[in-house]
């Protein structure tokens, strides 16, 4: 895991009440980032790694890991809320502008690039380039590697309340 306490490590815990083994029965290796994670197994330092499919499809591309299975498939759980301080909740008008755009943003994600995938990649096409350009902007990925490292997202930013 990249650190004690992180999402990773959460979702260990997920796994080890859903497939009844102790966490304590596992070594858990607080490894500080995703590339060092990456490269302890690649090199076999570590048996097994919890990723997200950015680093492990390149892994997997290279015959450095072998894939296991989705954490969200065994555990569903949702990653991912937004929060404002209490100051910047005094402006309602610029929350309430953040919050449509975000949703607008969902809703364009959902229904441009998640419904365009075909077997685990998201096809580049005059539809699909300008959003999959911005995730690569600020993922600091190319566009060829962002089409099969796509999350999903609801298309409502609605919350996942089970």
């Amino acid at each position: 895991v990249t650190q004690v306490g992180s999402s990773f490590h959460y979702s260990l815990g997920l796994l080890a009440d859903k497939y009844g083994f102790k966490l304590s029965d596992v070594k858990i290796v607080p490894l500080q980032s995703l590339s060092n994670a990456a490269a302890a197994l690649k090199g076999e330092t570590v048996d097994a790694a919890l990723l997200p499919i950015s680093t492990a499809r390149t892994l997997m591309d290279s015959n450095g890991a072998k894939f296991l299975g989705w954490v969200g498939d065994e555990t569903p759980w949702q990653l991912g809320a937004i929060f404002a301080s209490p100051k910047t909740l005094t402006h309602a008008q610029l929350v309430t502008r953040l919050l449509t755009a975000l949703t607008r943003a969902d809703r364009e994600y959902h229904d441009v690039v998640l419904a365009a995938i075909k077997d685990g990649v998201v096809p580049i096409n005059e539809k699909t380039r300008p959003l999959l350009e911005i995730i690569a902007k600020y993922t600091n990925l190319p566009v060829e590697q962002v089409v099969g490292n796509c999350a999903y997202v609801d298309p409502d930013g609605k919350l996942d309340v089970k």
